[in-house]
């Protein structure tokens, strides 16, 4: 899997995560449940909530101000769960990706024999 497909799985889990454990989150109750790294394109956020609204897994209630320095006060959305049997379908499939190695990060220590 390529590094920005990967890191658009990430996204995405950890989005449905906070929307599933909080009810309702945005963007920065994902940054604050898992730490993504610094170089994750800030632009595969938006990419990944149109995503799941594609998919018909969450919906757009609203929007607050990001509490997150870097992102500067603006406006992000809010998101509710609009298929809760789906969404955790989804979200186990995530986590199952996420947890298989790619072959490029097999190191020579993964070897049999």
């Amino acid at each position: 899997m390529k590094t920005r497909r990967l890191e658009m799985k990430q996204i995405e889990y950890a989005l449905l995560t906070a929307i599933l454990e909080r009810g309702q989150a945005g963007t920065d109750d994902a940054h604050a449940l898992f730490e993504l790294p610094e170089t994750v394109d800030p632009r595969l956020w938006g990419s990944a909530t149109n995503g799941l609204q594609a998919r018909g897994l969450i919906q757009r209630v609203g929007d607050s101000h990001t509490r997150r320095r870097v992102a500067h006060g603006r406006r992000i959305g809010r998101y509710i769960i609009t298929d809760r049997k789906r969404a955790l379908i989804y979200c186990r499939q995530l986590a199952r990706m996420a947890a298989r190695k790619r072959p490029a990060e097999r190191s020579l220590f993964d070897r049999e024999g």
